[in-house]
């Protein structure tokens, strides 16, 4: 379930700047890798002295590799003390400390080291381009971009790649057109913003075309096939390519087990000549997907090392078949754990009724100093509501907002009336749902009629039910509640009778 919340910001911009002035921005948090940080890695693998090179923005000399050390492990408050502590600054610190906060879609902090730096490298520039892609600005990557006094490989790449990140395969491609020369990371790069839009005619048509491919190439293409359904095509290419690493066979085992065939998966896992915890895990996944609770646990079991996705996918099996203990046992053996983890365990203390042990691990969280996800606090939120826990739900509600920093959803505000309902407060149950900073929606209307129901406020809830109707397609749902609410308050009259 993937969902997102913008938080517009302005951009405080030196008026020297131009590319940078008075824009409005926002921050969304996007899945995977930013596409800048992928067009560095394909830049780095096939000139592998550019990662001893002053100007890469992760250096790994004196106190620049303790700056970066801190942002790769996520403490980017430890990360930007240290950066200010140190006696003077060269173009690598800054891009390294500016790079870490793009990578985490903070592009006002992004922007603001940029702004502040005395001397900018292609490094820097690459950066805020890759922090304008990740916010889903492509028209200010590209004015970036178009400003920059020089432009390199990697900063050509990174923008083909923000544009593939952001929808537009064919400005990738009108751009791709234009460099002045291509080798094959910028090749592999355009053959990969075709295959994320799911455009495999064309990848392959350009990938036919290449004179030139390598390893990448090939499993951008074996990723592309998988990703989108097309197993006979990723065979194919998996058959042909002239040599394989351990990504080729996990791309292919993990197709072949999400699709189902999860007989042809273990088959090319004992074919492997050096397995990963990835492999196992991507069956795990598979097996949990459809229901073969045994068979995940017996690989779990039986693997001599584990990554911190097949731990986590162990606990929510537990918590999905009611295990609430089990789960929480794997989650205290767990010798690594991520905001993942942690999420995952406090959602199935949440999904098992279990309010008071998911509160504890909140405040454990805040120890950790790791973060929740809007969905845990849904789950939370909505144990609070089943069980009529009305201040309880009041206080996890304003501390997801003053405390975390986080944008309530819809459904945030879906539970608070639910609870509020379910306590009585019918009236100001209605307030919410007319208040609230979006166009309520018919579940949210539905809430309120559920709640009147409960408590006999025909009125209310007919009133609710009239609007409920309008914005859903199941015409009859909020009659069928209202008329169910009819009949239990004219019984309850005649037995007072």
């Amino acid at each position: 379930m993937d969902r997102q919340c913008a938080i517009a910001f302005r951009s405080h911009a030196s008026p020297a700047c131009d590319l940078l002035d008075d824009n409005p921005c926002c921050v969304c948090p996007g899945p995977g890798s930013s596409p800048s940080a992928q067009a560095l890695r394909l830049y780095a693998r096939e000139n592998p002295r550019f990662l001893d090179s002053d100007s890469w923005c992760l250096c790994t000399r004196g106190r620049d590799r303790k700056s970066k050390a801190f942002a790769q492990h996520g403490h980017l408050e430890s990360a930007e003390l240290f950066f200010d502590s140190m006696p003077e600054h060269n173009v690598s610190s800054w891009n390294a400390i500016m790079d870490a906060f793009a990578q985490d879609n903070q592009l006002q902090k992004t922007l603001h080291f940029f702004q502040a730096m005395a001397e900018r490298d292609l490094i820097s520039w690459t950066c805020v381009i890759t922090a304008y892609s990740l916010a889903g600005h492509v028209v200010l990557a590209r004015k970036t971009f178009d400003s920059m006094p020089e432009r390199d490989l990697v900063t050509w790449t990174a923008m083909i790649q923000a544009y593939a990140h952001n929808g537009e395969p064919h400005k990738a491609r009108e751009l791709f057109e234009k460099m002045p020369f291509h080798n094959v990371v910028a090749s592999t790069a355009m053959v990969a913003a075709y295959t994320f839009r799911g455009q495999m005619d064309e990848a392959r048509k350009l990938f036919d075309s290449l004179t030139k491919v390598n390893m990448v190439t090939w499993n951008t293409m074996l990723t592309g096939y998988s990703q989108h359904g097309h197993l006979e095509q990723a065979r194919a290419i998996f058959d042909t390519m002239p040599e394989r690493d351990t990504s080729s066979w996990n791309v292919l085992i993990a197709a072949y087990a999400q699709a189902g065939y999860l007989v042809e998966a273990e088959k090319l896992l004992t074919r492997m000549e050096r397995l990963d915890e990835a492999s196992w895990t991507a069956l795990i996944v598979a097996h949990l997907h459809h229901g073969h609770l045994h068979e995940a646990k017996s690989i779990f079991d039986s693997m001599t090392v584990r990554d911190i996705v097949s731990w986590t996918s162990m606990i929510s099996m537990y918590g999905q078949i009611g295990e609430v203990e089990l789960a929480k046992l794997v989650f205290d053996s767990m010798p690594l754990r991520n905001e993942v983890s942690w999420n995952s365990m406090v959602s199935v203390f949440a999904l098992n009724g279990r309010y008071s042990p998911a509160v504890e691990l909140l405040r454990d969280m805040d120890l950790e100093a790791s973060s929740l996800n809007d969905i845990t606090f849904v789950d939370i939120l909505s144990v609070c509501s089943h069980l009529g826990l009305l201040s309880e739900s009041r206080s996890l509600f304003g501390s997801m907002i003053q405390d975390r920093g986080m944008v309530p959803t819809m459904e945030h505000f879906g539970c608070l009336v639910g609870v509020m309902g379910r306590s009585g407060q019918l009236e100001k149950a209605q307030e919410l749902v007319q208040s609230m900073p979006y166009t309520p929606d018919s579940a949210a209307w539905m809430t309120l009629v559920g709640s009147c129901k409960l408590h006999h406020d025909v009125g209310r809830g007919s009133h609710a039910a009239k609007r409920a109707s309008k914005l859903t397609t199941l015409k009859s749902a909020p009659y069928v509640l209202l008329y169910t609410m009819y009949a239990n308050d004219r019984g309850d009259r005649l037995d007072q009778n």
